[in-house]
């Protein structure tokens, strides 16, 4: 197993541990600490009991089968910031635990007399010990997430929370005013309640202001303080970094030199695996596909580029519109992407989020979005889902047929298709036929496609020379881009160019894959990043890629 693996086991044994050992303890003193569902209570409250007790005992081969066979839904560089949430939820609950000293108990004594306690951890929170059990389960969610640890925790601190209010009625009933007056200046989470005053409510309220603003900004510090080391990586450095003790990892990286195409894949550690041609999900590299064909549409006289898409879709008149070029160039002001019914579903089941959103949907969408005439850079899926829309309009074909049919016949790419979920590295995204959203991302393809795809666009004066062109100076790259020294200077027909280096480049990413493609026409330079790993791990395909290609052109 890997260091995060075992790290989650000993935070989880050590919850237990502490748990078991305090209820011994107690037991060797005469006191039974577990009253659980026990005694004389009422009806309600034995239930609520049981099915805390089922919940939090059920949550831990959950947790534990997570943990030891790394079920995760994707693989985060935030996942050990996870394991510390866990880790502060164990200390939390130790402490509340100790500060408890002999009053404490699990369930409600009916029939045990126990003190109020409201020193220590009890003056910042009414039920620090319930909170412990939710920081647990909340980190160890963030660091091994599936839907059905996420349905396993959403039950146990639904619960948990359900016996705090049954323990607040016993409480008042025990202790009369003074626990009356605890509830007033004491949060039940550590945050105001209605219970609270007024002017605590304003003090606890900035209290977790500050707290979220201090635990944001360290974050951020150590975000910079992380991106700023990758200056300094070698492309092998940052290659190993990225696949270290990941059994799953698959990268592939092809270059194009000289006219001459090669390529590796690198697996666990960086090491080297057979030359297999695995199949990828490519994400928002699908974009350039889109914007190829529209030039194509451009040179077949079917669109012009600057007029609006009301030329081409039936549309409300009362509207403002964007130009094919804006669109192109994610300068039309649309957002990049509206919310639409399906997409709840989707977060549900776990699908893309753009699965099911139907070319209907959109087109209606573009009819109620009120837009300026002329809007700065902002990234946008939906306006590459709208270029889909006129690309079928004006072919009278749909955009799957239209596009699968471009890349064997006309590029010569055998295995460049929309995705149908078939491939040998699993986890692919499901879409539909009628998703408006294919055009922005749904294509899969292999190191042997994307470097002939790579060589294209390397030749001069043929279908790809235009879209490089800048049109729009963006001057946009995050910091994350800026460390390493990429730039994000101007945007051509979906190609981002960065003067800085002399590179033209595009990428994409998906729940489960990221990918780059960037080359330099001067030195006839190119190189393709495939990964099966999410963009927001270590360290992504688009970092190793300039990197790569820095060094190869010295």
């Amino acid at each position: 197993m890997a260091a995060i693996q075992w790290t989650a086991l000993a935070v989880v044994a050590a919850f237990y541990v502490a748990y078991f050992t305090k209820m011994i303890l107690q037991r060797r003193g005469g006191i039974k600490t577990d009253q659980i569902g026990k005694g004389n209570k009422p009806r309600k409250v034995l239930v609520v009991e049981l099915f805390m007790k089922i919940a939090t005992y059920s949550i831990v081969a959950v947790e534990v089968a997570s943990v030891v066979f790394d079920f995760r839904m994707w693989r985060s560089s935030y996942a050990w910031f996870g394991i510390g949430i866990a880790a502060v939820g164990v200390a939390v609950f130790v402490v509340a635990m100790v500060t408890m000293r002999d009053s404490w108990r699990a369930g409600i004594p009916a029939e045990d007399k126990t003190e109020l306690v409201t020193t220590g951890i009890y003056r910042i929170s009414r039920n620090p010990a319930f909170l412990g059990f939710d920081l647990m389960y909340i980190g160890l969610l963030v660091c091994f997430f599936n839907y059905i640890h996420l349905a396993f925790v959403l039950f146990a601190v639904t619960m948990l929370h359900l016996q705090i209010l049954q323990e607040e009625k016993f409480l008042t009933a025990t202790f009369g005013a003074p626990y009356t007056e605890y509830k007033k200046r004491t949060g039940r989470y550590f945050v105001f309640d209605r219970d609270c005053s007024g002017k605590t409510k304003v003090v606890v309220a900035l209290s977790v202001v500050l707290l979220v603003a201090l635990a944001t900004s360290t974050l951020m510090a150590y975000g910079t303080s992380q991106t700023g080391k990758l200056a300094n990586l070698t492309f092998v450095d940052a290659l190993q970094y990225t696949t270290a003790n990941n059994p799953d990892a698959v990268i592939t990286v092809g270059v194009v030199r000289d006219g001459q195409t090669s390529y590796k894949v690198y697996g666990n550690n960086g090491k080297e695996l057979p030359q297999v041609a695995h199949t990828y999900e490519i994400g928002s590299l699908t974009k350039t596909f889109t914007a190829a064909l529209i030039n194509k549409a451009i040179g077949d006289d079917k669109i012009a580029f600057d007029d609006t898409l009301d030329d081409y879709l039936t549309l409300p008149s009362d509207k403002q519109y964007p130009t094919i070029e804006q669109l192109l160039t994610h300068t039309s002001g649309y957002d990049g992407y509206y919310f639409e019914a399906p997409m709840i579903w989707n977060f549900l089941v776990g699908n893309n989020d753009f699965c099911g959103v139907s070319k209907q949907s959109v087109l209606g969408r573009v009819g109620s979005v009120g837009l300026a005439a002329k809007h700065d850079f902002e990234y946008s899926n939906f306006g590459y889902a709208v270029l889909g829309l006129v690309l079928e309009k004006v072919y009278d074909t749909d955009y799957t047929t239209l596009v699968n049919n471009f890349a064997r016949d006309e590029l010569q790419l055998s295995d460049t298709k929309i995705s149908h979920g078939d491939g040998d590295l699993g986890n692919y995204w499901r879409w539909n036929a009628d998703d408006a959203y294919l055009s922005a991302g749904a294509i899969t393809s292999n190191i042997d496609d994307m470097l002939v795809y790579a060589k294209l666009q390397l030749e001069r004066n043929n279908l790809f020379a235009a879209c490089h062109k800048t049109l729009a100076d963006i001057d946009t790259a995050p910091q994350s881009y800026k460390a390493p020294g990429i730039g994000m200077d101007g945007i051509g027909m979906a190609w981002i160019v960065d003067n800085q280096n002399d590179i033209v480049w595009h990428n994409g990413g998906t729940s489960y894959y990221n990918s780059y493609l960037g080359f330099d026409t001067k030195t006839g330079v190119a190189v393709v990043v495939l990964s099966n790993l999410a963009p927001s791990y270590r360290i992504p395909a688009t970092v190793l890629g300039v990197k790569l290609l820095n060094e190869m052109r010295g």
